[in-house]
């Protein structure tokens, strides 16, 4: 979803600035694992969440705040654009193998929490644990996994890299932001699948040259 930048910064806006429901607005933005902004404007009453999302994410002020937000959070938390972008890198490269392998039976099975990387772990965003008895009694136990959508992790290291849009330094490239963001979407509505006949569909629409990356 196009919207102003939004800079971690000190001297943003005061969400006292803002009217009640915008501040509604960046509380549960802030509180959003997923920081979604059409999730963040439905729980805040907007009647129209997509549309309401973007107005406010392209308004200053309510960027500005959102920035400030993110600022103070981030400096009680020790944390850096570095280690922020470490994560993100580690979702958008990781590689199954990591999480998962092969037992005596060749069936594929979670590794032992211990077992998976300090940093893979970290892109666990759910996991739900389910025991079964099967007809003899014998106890067996189901994993189901919820991973950061690498999409959406290309979709930020792309937006920080300066790859979206016109303007991209060092690379000759026309990529339409308000695609990637509504692919994006549309991805996560299907569980993060990407139907790569719409994207054919859509690139093919962009004007001027493509360049591969």
């Amino acid at each position: 979803m196009p919207s102003a930048r939004i800079i971690p910064c000190s001297r943003g806006a005061r969400i006292t600035r803002l009217n009640p429901q915008q501040q509604m607005f960046v509380q549960h933005l802030l509180g959003d694992n997923k920081f979604n902004p059409v999730h963040a404007a439905r729980a805040a009453g907007y009647k129209s969440p997509h549309q309401s999302a973007y107005a406010l994410l392209k308004n200053e002020i309510v960027a500005a705040a959102v920035g400030k937000a993110i600022k103070v959070r981030a400096d009680k938390l020790g944390l850096k654009a570095e280690d922020v972008l470490r994560h993100l890198a580690t979702a958008l490269y990781l590689d199954p193998i990591e999480i998962f392998e092969d037992d005596e039976d060749g069936e594929i099975k979670v590794k032992r929490l211990k077992d998976i990387p300090e940093d893979v772990r970290r892109c666990i965003t759910e996991m739900k644990i389910k025991k079964r008895k099967d007809i003899t009694g014998a106890v067996t136990t189901e994993y189901d996994i919820e991973l950061m959508s690498k999409d959406t992790a290309l979709g930020l290291v792309m937006q920080h890299l300066g790859l979206l849009g016109k303007g991209a330094v060092g690379v000759n490239i026309n990529v339409d932001t308000q695609l990637i963001n509504r692919l994006l979407n549309e991805a996560e509505a299907r569980n993060n699948v990407v139907d790569s006949n719409t994207v054919e569909g859509e690139v093919v629409k962009l004007p001027g040259p493509q360049t591969k990356l």
